[in-house]
């Protein structure tokens, strides 16, 4: 799922759109080959973890780039898939990077998470492939609309690990996104994963926190209104303070830094563009773990 930001921008290709038509070739580098849906696949943990070491192996080459890091209790390696798609007259209209991170070890929590990534992987990997109303379907038709009047391409995402931090029991992922459309300036997205270290679970913001501690919303809020008050002039909206009342705080992305949680808020949320992702941070000690 992506933002209210990239479905306008997506709707606004669309309307650009007249021809509906053939579909495009590709040259894949190291695809997973079996889709999996953590959600919805009714087989075992253990078969998905074995499909993504078969795929793993299977996909091994001098394309693969593979980059670790440490959380300080756990060991990863960060697996980058690449691919170009191009139209049926051999023009690129599409380029692709997804990275996503590997753990070490065989602890069945570890075990969990990386099914968990694997099978995200290939979500995305469908959602680019399959799915009829997708970024590299959007490109493709833009192509074929504007090629004979200067198309302004390819276009390309970027899905960067950016983030991997472990703290009082929890896990942290965070993911940024960058969408080039051939447009003055890309549409930027992140997604952030949270999970349980004793069992490997995908857990979401309001299972971190304690939210019976009723201080938090409004400790949370009133860091976010400070933020506003000390912006300089055009940081935010004129009507920020009040955009900020709507929103519930038990949806803002997060992820974890070193002495805390950040706490995020996408552009055009409560600010342009130009001022990016509005971050405010809370200290672990007030943060109330499981």
């Amino acid at each position: 799922m992506r933002t209210r930001i990239l479905y306008a921008s997506l709707v606004l290709v669309m309307l650009l759109v007249v021809i509906w038509g053939a579909s495009c070739t590709g040259k894949a580098i190291n695809t997973p080959q079996n889709s999996q849906n953590t959600e919805g696949d009714t087989r075992t943990e253990e078969a998905l973890l074995d499909d993504r070491e078969n795929a793993e192996d299977e996909n091994t080459s001098d394309n693969d780039q593979l980059f670790g890091g440490s959380t300080g209790e756990m060991i990863y390696e960060m697996q980058y898939i690449e691919k170009q798609y191009e139209a049926e007259d051999g023009t690129a209209i599409f380029e692709m990077t997804l990275a996503y991170p590997l753990f070490n070890g065989d602890d069945p929590a570890i075990e969990r998470i990386n099914s968990y990534f694997y099978a995200w992987a290939q979500k995305r990997m469908d959602e680019y492939e399959k799915d009829e109303n997708s970024i590299r379907q959007s490109a493709l038709e833009v192509y074929r609309e504007s090629r004979d009047f200067g198309w302004q391409g390819p276009w390309s995402e970027s899905t960067q690990v950016t983030s991997v931090k472990a703290a009082g029991g929890y896990l942290s992922v965070l993911m940024d996104s960058y969408l080039n459309e051939g447009n003055a300036h890309g549409v930027p997205y992140r997604e952030d994963h949270l999970f349980r270290l004793s069992d490997g679970k995908k857990i979401n913001l309001s299972e971190l926190i304690r939210f019976e501690n009723t201080d938090f919303d409004e400790k949370l809020r009133a860091r976010f209104n400070n933020r506003i008050g000390k912006g300089e002039e055009n940081e935010f909206y004129d009507d920020a303070f009040e955009l900020l009342q709507k929103i519930n705080m038990a949806d803002v992305g997060c992820y974890f830094s070193e002495t805390g949680i950040v706490f995020y808020l996408p552009p055009y949320e409560i600010a342009p563009y130009s001022t990016g992702y509005v971050e405010v941070e809370m200290p672990y000690e007030e943060v109330m773990f499981e």
